[in-house]
């Protein structure tokens, strides 16, 4: 039976009223505006004349102002700034009906990896992304201490953006707990890792001492293992303050050991010369 005119009306009417809803919200979710947020960015930007707020501002606005809200995730972001490492993007937030929020963080770098089987220095930040790469040079380092590898390469050759992998990250995790607790970190002037059977973590003094973190064990997985990184870690201030507390003449020379004795303690011990390596 063939619908009459005023049935036809209806759903014309209604079908016009849901097309228009639709089309409202479509072009009320266009995002309009863009509140970013950038913690750090001491270092320059890859654009000339701007700082990182202006740059990830600029890139986010042009990419995002008029699309839907609904299609901005956190990973579009991420590509957004793959050719920057240097520019973390911590959280994007929809905020309807047309906003968003963006908080980015500019890594900073902290420290230099180096190893004989890699083509180029890496720069690392403190959650171990490399944020930069150059060719091996002291003065390419400029004042960031260069981490030296022996025998623990990570388990690929470090590419920017990503992460370093492997049983290197727990002789770091120790380098790095014991570095950040110098309020002039330029006090460090190379470090050392060495991952073969002796493991140890070695700081080169600008005055001259070494100071030589021995784990005491073999195998990364071992208990013991775990056990004397996390005392290394947690007794970083013990080990500044035996560095401070040497003599004058202690401090150009010689090599501050820092070890756990048989019950476990860590116990700080120098000496002039490089005996019992």
């Amino acid at each position: 039976m063939p619908m009459n005119k005023k049935a036809i009306t209806i759903i014309s009417t209604i079908a016009v009223f849901l097309l228009t809803v639709i089309a409202a919200f479509v072009w009320l979710s266009r995002t309009r505006y863009a509140d970013v947020t950038v913690i750090g960015g001491e270092i320059e930007s890859p654009v000339e004349g701007r700082d990182y707020y202006e740059y990830v501002n600029s890139r986010v606005s042009g990419r995002f102002i008029g699309k839907s809200v609904f299609e901005i995730k956190k990973s579009e972001a991420e590509k957004l700034f793959s050719s920057d490492p240097r520019v973390k993007i911590v959280s994007v937030k929809k905020v309807f009906p047309n906003r968003i929020k963006l908080n980015a963080e500019i890594r900073s770098p902290e420290f230099v990896l180096r190893a004989d089987g890699y083509e180029y220095d890496y720069v690392v930040d403190d959650e171990f992304f490399v944020i930069g790469q150059f060719a091996k040079s002291k003065e390419n380092a400029g004042d960031l201490p260069v981490v030296n590898i022996n025998g623990c390469l990570p388990d690929k050759t470090p590419e920017l953006s990503e992460k370093i992998r492997g049983d290197v990250i727990s002789l770091l995790e120790v380098a790095f707990a014991n570095y950040d607790v110098y309020d002039d970190p330029t006090i460090v002037a190379s470090v050392t890792l060495n991952g073969g059977t002796n493991k140890f973590v070695e700081f080169g003094m600008a005055t001259g001492v070494r100071i030589k973190f021995v784990l005491g064990v073999s195998k990364f997985t071992d208990k013991e293992f775990l056990s004397a990184k996390n005392e290394f870690c947690l007794n970083a201030v013990n080990a500044r303050d035996a560095y401070f507390g040497l003599s004058d003449s202690e401090k150009n020379e010689g090599t501050l050991w820092i070890i756990k004795d048989i019950n476990g303690n860590i116990v700080p011990r120098w000496e002039k010369t490089n005996q019992g390596e």
